[in-house]
């Protein structure tokens, strides 16, 4: 037993870890992360039995609250808005007056409107349209339901008119004064909003945000434990300045830390900082001889027993992963020069957060490192500063512009020269867990520490590999409004689109497609110009190198002979006659894939159907004509086809109630098994080795 808590002890000093309650903190991590990830339930029993060779009293104190937090989770639940009308309590206004988050009897809900009187603390009466935000549906794609829920956010409502029954107050109208002062200004407001506010809607349309992401450095626009660390230092230093006076500007600090963090509509990354500073400076008044690491520790349980769920967001996961890695080295950096210590900083950060962030963008721009380095520099030296500036003194206003022009041209040229990206996406939990468990033994051992490191390089490489890697064929039908189906052969060799469905504001084909590790397409197939099957193509073009695309308006390119891709084949049928309807003109192929004879009909209705009976449309699955509406697939086509199986692609709201039950029992009197993306979502076939199988994403 004295050996194994000597080896606690020597875990603790390698990770400069002289107090206590990460222990707790530790154990806290792994219940939440165990409801994610049922291996995580090994890690969690093989430390509460290590824990037990600590001493008692931190052994028992992790084990209670370990309890305390199971309990906690069990009973923690988001209620659900079931009407448009209601009349709740504002909480707050953000957004410059077009988003209230009310409260409707301890229900929380996000209602957006064009202009409102209300103000934080008024009752109000709202009329709007409550959306629907079940499960997307889409793999691997944002998921926005489980983002409300992470926030305690109960329902969404569009297009809602408030009106104010009764005026009240709320520590909330802090923000608003704030806000209001913001938007006073001409040029400066948009960036304004983004530091001080986390309001980045204003800068979205200049193109610098975008381009920040590119790069990797979009992380300034957000506020950070950077902002409140930097003002409630502002604050203290000039407290300690006028009243010589350490526990009055402590105190000042940590008061200020929280007001911003009120101000910032205690964002995780905002409301870290400040528990973290305010527990720092109660733990130096009561002069306690735990850590800024315990500090840390404390504010992380602290912020699960608030809201078991905000785990889920990647802001909190990034905040609480960045800190704890700079504290976890900051033992090492004592005698190093400014420089060198902002460099290991970003390696460090840069290494902890690699899973999470290329999950945004499915990639990795290789200057990042180096590029944050740079970008947290100035940030904290110059522009944040001169943004607080700036917003108590509006003559600083023509400084603070020059400044931010000059970053914005530099960020765009550095963009434009360096315009390469590292693909990479984290799919599986296992290979995330696998990630964490090299790092921390990179920073665990002091004699193997160059193996994990290769072993941290080769784990990211195969990551960057895998559909090289991948020996499986696969067939998606993404569960949109419209059609959209992605068609890969084994090792890559193909990937082709056929039709992209409609657009959305999320981009949640673009999405799912970078996270299904696509880095270009071979062939993009447009069957007829109709949105809902070519509305998102602007964006996936945007996102990604196109070999070919081929429309409706220039099949005559390929239609009528049988063309390779990789191991996939194609076969466009030619258009014979001529059709007054769009739909009539859509494209019809048959693709080879595997042991599968697959048939996409586009959105065809009897007229075309007819005019193909004498064409070979044999195949093994179908995918339905027109989402399955009642003007296609009749009797004499289904017969024609004869196929096993039958797909129909249809949005789960879908405005036209498609599919038609009449269809449907068609299809299956045909004896043909009935896939349905509105019922299961997208439905993703995986072959290997003349096998398949299905899967779903809900």
């Amino acid at each position: 037993m004295a050996s194994a808590r000597a080896h606690l002890k020597r875990f603790d000093r390698t990770w400069c870890l002289e107090g206590t309650l990460h222990w707790p903190a530790l154990m806290v991590l792994g219940l939440a992360l165990s409801l994610w990830f049922w291996p995580v339930w090994v890690l969690v029993g093989w430390f509460a039995y290590t824990m037990r060779r600590l001493e008692k009293p931190v052994w028992v104190v992790a084990l209670l609250v370990g309890v305390l937090f199971c309990l906690r989770q069990a009973t923690y639940s988001v209620e659900r808005l079931d009407a448009g009308t209601f009349t709740a309590r504002v909480c707050r206004v953000e957004r410059g007056g077009t988003r209230l988050v009310v409260d409707a009897d301890g229900v929380r809900a996000w209602v957006y409107v064009k202009q409102t009187a209300a103000r934080s603390g008024d009752d109000v009466r709202i009329d709007g349209r409550l959306s629907r935000h079940d499960s997307r549906g889409m793999p691997r794609a944002f998921d926005y339901p489980a983002y409300l829920e992470a926030n305690g956010i109960g329902g969404v409502v569009y297009d809602a008119e408030v009106n104010v029954l009764a005026r009240g107050a709320s520590v909330y109208r802090l923000r608003e004064t704030v806000e209001r002062r913001v938007m006073r200004f001409d040029e400066a407001h948009a960036y304004l909003s983004a530091f001080l506010l986390a309001e980045r809607e204003g800068i979205e349309t200049t193109g610098v945000l975008g381009q920040a992401r590119f790069l990797g450095v979009a992380h300034v626009f957000a506020i950070s434990g950077m902002h409140v660390t930097l003002l409630s230092g502002m604050v203290g230093k000039a407290v300690m300045a006028l009243s010589k006076r350490t526990a009055l500007a402590e105190a000042a600090a940590a008061v200020v830390a929280l007001m911003y963090a009120l101000v910032a509509s205690f964002s995780p990354s905002a409301m870290r900082a400040a528990m973290l500073v305010g527990f720092i400076v109660t733990m130096r008044q009561f002069h306690t001889r735990h850590t800024t690491f315990d500090a840390l520790s404390l504010a992380f349980v602290v912020s699960l027993f608030i809201n078991p769920l905000v785990i889920r967001l990647a802001a909190f996961q990034l905040s609480f992963l960045v800190a704890a890695s700079i504290l976890l080295v900051r033992e090492t950096m004592q005698h190093k020069t400014a420089l060198q210590q902002a460099w290991r900083v970003s390696v460090i950060a840069w290494f902890a957060t690699v899973p999470i962030v290329s999950t945004f963008e499915a990639a990795l721009h290789p200057l990042t490192v180096v590029l944050n380095v740079v970008v947290v520099g100035v940030m904290s030296a110059v522009v944040l500063p001169l943004a607080f500036i700036t917003f108590a003194l509006p003559a600083m206003e023509p400084l603070f512009l020059l400044v931010i022009q000059t970053f914005e041209t530099v960020i765009e040229a550095v963009s434009m020269v360096f315009s390469w990206r590292f693909r990479l996406y984290f799919s599986s939990p296992y290979v995330v867990l696998l990630y964490y468990v090299i790092f921390v033994m990179i920073y665990a051992t002091q004699t193997h520490r160059f193996r994990y490191v290769v072993a941290l390089g080769v784990l990211m490489i195969g990551v960057h590999l895998t559909p090289y890697l991948d020996p499986r064929s696969h067939a998606i039908f993404f569960h949109v409004h419209g059609d959209a189906a992605l068609l890969r052969d084994a090792h890559n060799r193909c990937t082709v689109l056929i039709d992209t469905g409609e657009g959305d504001t999320a981009d949640a084909l673009v999405q799912s497609l970078r996270g299904l590790h696509v880095t270009r397409l071979d062939y993009v197939f447009i069957s007829h110009r109709h949105t809902d099957h070519y509305g998102a193509y602007d964006a996936v073009s945007e996102a990604f190198p196109i070999g070919h695309t081929i429309t409706n308006v220039n099949q005559a390119l390929v239609e009528g002979e049988v063309f390779t891709c990789g191991n996939l084949m194609f076969y466009l049928f030619p258009t014979q006659g001529v059709f007054t309807s769009e739909n009539d003109r859509s494209m019809v192929m048959k693709a080879w894939l595997e042991n599968e004879v697959l048939l996409f009909t586009g959105d065809i209705e009897g007229p075309r159907e007819a005019a193909m009976l004498d064409e070979d449309l044999r195949a093994t699955l179908l995918k339905v004509a027109h989402h399955g509406s009642i003007t296609s697939s009749s009797e004499a086509f289904l017969s024609r086809v004869g196929a096993d199986e039958a797909l129909i692609s249809a949005h789960r709201h879908n405005r036209f109630n498609h599919p038609s039950p009449v269809v449907v029992r068609r299809l299956e009197a045909h004896a043909m098994r009935v896939h349905r993306t509105d019922q299961e979502g997208t439905v993703w076939f995986r072959y290997f080795w003349g096998s398949r199988t299905k899967t779903t994403v809900p």
